[in-house]
């Protein structure tokens, strides 16, 4: 079971029997069968006929739709899921112990996480600037325990994510050097392909969530606010460092990327073309795919993770989820 990504501009997605089918100009460019996907990603201008639509309804396989340009326009997924009671639940523990205990743990794991991905780096370029800021992100994190305010909580996260961006730049290749992160749109390479990971892996949450029966809106920890499914952007947390981070600085790193695979469509940022986006793709779903040190993959511990959530929620003791920590 997988993700498929259809990046081909034009091309078609239509069902025929027991497989989806994916063509352009008359022309079949794959054919899989519908039972062995998980979930479906459309870039571009793609059309989906209305039976391979109804036939995702009915599977329950979430389509996302993401423009050239990355940006997230919206999903379409099964309501055979919901959970109403774990739902009323989520907006029942709105601002409440809980809320900061889920709080602390994601945030506090995050920063144990970006600790470990600059130190992996820093070995191969050792810097003291570097080494500064893997020791204050360590000296912040041991704040967040005994921090009562979510927003405080937030702040530290911020102060941290400053610094530890900074230290990421210093370490990249000088084609892909940046000052800080820029996200909408971003200005430069290296933000661009942060800004597509930290979408797809969205996407990926958000999926884990739906089929958790939680409902996406509703979070812990970011305030909630108009067409942003908070709830992805809180449990996507731990993740960010550990899938998406550490898979562009390899990408960089290992020269399996380079500046030509990027556009500048106008004066509002830089995004990867077709060739770059494949490139990105690929590596993306082979990250997802990689077991991990807790011996399963990283998208069905994502899953594990979204049901873990559910249970503490309902239980009302955040002490049932342990983030994820690499080691």
């Amino acid at each position: 079971m997988s993700f498929v990504y259809v990046t081909e501009h034009g091309a078609l997605i239509r069902l025929n029997g027991g497989k989806i089918i994916i063509e352009k100009a008359k022309k079949i460019l794959a054919e899989i069968p519908k039972n062995t996907i998980d979930g479906m990603v459309i870039l571009g201008s793609v059309q989906i006929t209305s039976q391979a639509i109804v036939e995702f309804l009915n599977i329950g396989v979430p389509v996302t739709w993401v423009s050239g340009m990355q940006k997230f326009y919206g999903r379409l997924e099964s309501m055979s899921r919901v959970n109403v009671l774990r739902q009323a639940k989520q907006i029942k523990m709105q601002d409440s112990n809980f809320s900061l205990s889920m709080a602390q743990k994601i945030i506090e794991a995050k920063l144990h996480n970006q600790q470990i991905i600059l130190r992996r780096y820093y070995r191969r370029r050792i810097s003291d600037n570097v080494s500064k800021i893997i020791k204050s992100i360590e000296t912040i994190s041991k704040f967040i325990p005994n921090t009562i305010l979510i927003s405080r909580i937030m702040g530290y996260e911020g102060i941290a994510a400053k610094n530890y961006f900074s230290a990421l730049s210093e370490m990249v290749p000088k084609d892909f050097a940046f000052e800080k992160r820029s996200r909408r749109p971003p200005r430069d390479i290296f933000n661009s392909m942060l800004s597509f990971g930290y979408s797809l892996l969205m996407s990926e949450v958000h999926t884990a969530i739906n089929n958790a029966g939680l409902h996406p809106y509703f979070g812990f920890m970011h305030a909630i606010k108009e067409h942003h499914p908070t709830l992805a952007s809180d449990l996507m947390e731990e993740w960010r460092p550990v899938l998406i981070d550490s898979m562009v600085m390899a990408l960089v790193s290992h020269n399996e990327i380079k500046p030509n695979c990027f556009e500048h469509p106008s004066s509002d940022g830089i995004f990867l073309n077709s060739a770059g986006r494949k490139i990105f793709l690929n590596a993306y779903e082979k990250k997802l795919q990689t077991v991990s040190e807790k011996k399963y993959s990283y998208r069905h511990l994502i899953r594990t993770q979204a049901e873990n959530y559910a249970r503490a929620l309902m239980e009302g003791d955040a002490k049932k989820y342990e983030p994820f920590r690499i080691r």
